[in-house]
């Protein structure tokens, strides 16, 4: 019978406790290593983990650090403490490396969701000889105001300190999102979904929607510059398959334009096989839409899962 498990794993890079979410396969044909989005945590993926376990892919999610379970106290929600901004990054081969550990003779695929896209994609470019294929979901596009948001963060910082919470930032940086959808309800949160029970949940959570601290907001901007900057790509896996998926109505995506761009860049780096597919209709949150449409999405993602391992 197929469960639901947690565990902790230290991180390397500083010692952080990750919290770790899980469910394992009996008849595994792989492992997916899960990654999720900014101002969340890995409960909210529960039916996703089960519906890939169900088919057969052992698979694993990790509080982010300064997310969930992950932080030191509770207070220290939407900060990633001291040191590297992007030891987020090295939490993910942490993670991975346990992976490899515990199913030596099992694919690895990796999946990010939004924040957690920028975060797999800055994996990829350090370590993609230690994945068999990637995930994109929900991907923020790059924004050129990317160097201007950094020098604010840097200027409040020197102010304020690392733990403040802007609220002038946070709606630079997210604001926008929700103008088409404002009048569909008082909830700032509307470009998540179209499944109102979803945004009504990501509102009463208290550990979704709250305001990063500066130090936050300086690893979110690290990494969409680290993502979207082409030197500093060790490519080892050139034939890794990576796919692409989002709602067609993210604004998060910002456009065609924007989306194509983040599909392209990873072409022109040099993976091969790279694809897209967009969801009419769909928002933010693919996997947390009415049931029909999220078990497209998650089908869509087994039946890639099931391909690649097919030409591992």
């Amino acid at each position: 019978m197929i469960e639901l498990k947690t565990m902790t794993i230290n991180s390397a890079a500083d010692g952080l406790p990750l919290s770790v979410l899980y469910a394992e396969a009996e008849e595994p044909k792989g492992v997916l290593q899960c990654c999720h989005g900014m101002v969340e945590h890995k409960e909210r993926y529960e039916k996703f983990l089960m519906f890939v376990a169900e088919k057969g892919y052992h698979v694993y999610i990790h509080d982010m650090r300064g997310h969930g379970a992950s932080v030191k106290a509770p207070e220290d929600l939407g900060y990633f403490y001291k040191g590297n901004p992007l030891n987020c990054v090295e939490d993910l081969k942490t993670i991975n490396d346990h992976l490899h550990e515990k199913y030596p003779d099992l694919p690895v695929f990796l999946f990010g969701h939004s924040m957690g896209s920028l975060e797999v994609r800055a994996y990829c470019k350090r370590y993609d000889d230690t994945i068999s294929g990637l995930i994109v979901c929900g991907s923020p596009s790059y924004n050129k105001a990317t160097s201007m948001g950094h020098l604010m963060v840097k200027a409040l910082r020197l102010v304020r300190g690392e733990r403040h919470r802007s609220k002038m930032l946070n709606n630079i940086a997210l604001g926008s999102y929700n103008e088409p959808f404002i009048k569909e309800s008082p909830s700032v949160n509307n470009w998540l979904s179209v499944d109102r029970e979803n945004i009504a949940e990501y509102d009463r959570d208290p550990l979704c929607g709250y305001i990063f601290t500066l130090n936050g907001f300086d690893v979110l901007m690290n990494l969409m510059k680290e993502v979207y900057a082409r030197p500093g790509w060790f490519i080892k896996n050139r034939k890794m398959p990576v796919l692409f998926i989002s709602g067609e109505d993210d604004p998060c995506r910002a456009g065609d334009e924007g989306f194509n761009y983040a599909v392209d860049l990873m072409k022109h780096i040099g993976y091969e096989n790279t694809t897209s597919k967009l969801y009419p209709g769909l928002r933010h949150e693919i996997l947390r839409e009415e049931p029909e449409r999220s078990a497209e999405v998650m089908t869509d993602i087994v039946d890639a899962l099931d391909t690649w391992r097919s030409n591992v």
